[in-house]
C-alpha cells in the first residue's frame, strides 16, 4: 500500500485534495483515504507542511455538525475549507497528514517547500483580504 500511496500522490492531477470516501463507492472522483496512507512518509519539513495547511485562510464555511475522522475517533471539523489561492482542502487535512500518514500530492508540496515563508506571510494575508494573489513562481 505504501508504494501505491506515493504513486497516487505523485500523479494527482486535481487542485483539490483531502475530500475522501472510506471505501470505493459511486463517486470515482473521490479517493479512498486508505489509498493515500504511507506511515513511512515523514519528510524533514513535515511540520512546516502541516503548519502551512493549518494556517491557510478558511475560504468556505458551512453550518454543519462536526464529524469524526474517517480513520480514528478524533472529532474533526469538516465544514470549513482552506485554500492558498491555488489549492483547496478541508480543514482536517492537516490531521490526516499528522496523525495518519496521508501522503500529499507532489504538486501541492513543491510550492510549500519552495515558498513556505513568503506564502505564509504575504500570500495568505492577500488572500484573506480578498486581494489578487500573484503566482509566487513568477
Amino acid at each position: 500500500m505504501q508504494m501505491k500511496a506515493l504513486q497516487r500522490a505523485s500523479t494527482w492531477s486535481h487542485n483539490w485534495f483531502g475530500f475522501w470516501q472510506t471505501e470505493p463507492e459511486n463517486d470515482p472522483m473521490l479517493p479512498v483515504v486508505k489509498d493515500f496512507i504511507d506511515p513511512s512518509w515523514n519528510p524533514d519539513d513535515k511540520d512546516r507542511i502541516i503548519a502551512y495547511l493549518t494556517n491557510a485562510p478558511i475560504v468556505v464555511a458551512a453550518a454543519t455538525d462536526s464529524e469524526d475522522c474517517l480513520l480514528c475517533s478524533s472529532d474533526q471539523l469538516t465544514s470549513c475549507f482552506q485554500s492558498d489561492g491555488s489549492w483547496l482542502w478541508p480543514e482536517d487535512l492537516a490531521h490526516y497528514v499528522a496523525c495518519h500518514g496521508v501522503v500529499l500530492p507532489n504538486r501541492l508540496v513543491f510550492p510549500i517547500r519552495l515558498y513556505h515563508d513568503c506564502l505564509l506571510s504575504n500570500h495568505f494575508h492577500l488572500l484573506a483580504h480578498g486581494e489578487m494573489v500573484a503566482d509566487p513562481s513568477s
